[in-house]
């Protein structure tokens, strides 16, 4: 774990930089867009069982960045932005991960709180 943050750190300083062109063009708009939808599509879709809801709305809001890498370099190869984009979007994801998990655990609680 050490040298997975070791070696990641000096790959976010780098793209780091260029982070707010990304966040005043739209960009950041459309990478918040785009994770509420799947969270709530999936959360809507999930069916009766909440696990399931949950398991979809955050499989939903998720997407394997390596692939999306791979599409974006391949098909844009002169655009620089593509890598902190991804980043930037899996920074949001995450973010939006974790608030939608924390309120599905505390929805969870209250309704599995025994009755006194």
């Amino acid at each position: 774990m050490l040298l997975l943050v070791a070696a990641v750190v000096p790959v976010l300083k780098t793209l780091w930089l260029d982070m707010p062109t990304l966040m005043g063009n739209g960009t950041l708009a459309a990478i918040v867009a785009f994770t509420a939808v799947g969270l709530t599509v999936g959360h809507l879709l999930g069916g009766p069982d909440p696990d399931d809801r949950t398991v979809l709305a955050l499989a939903t809001a998720s997407r394997h960045p390596g692939v999306a890498l791979l599409i974006a370099t391949k098909n844009f190869p002169d655009q620089k932005l593509v890598a902190p984009a991804l980043v930037l979007y899996v920074i949001v994801g995450a973010i939006a991960s974790v608030q939608y998990t924390q309120w599905r655990r505390r929805l969870h609680d209250r309704t599995a709180a025994p009755a006194s």
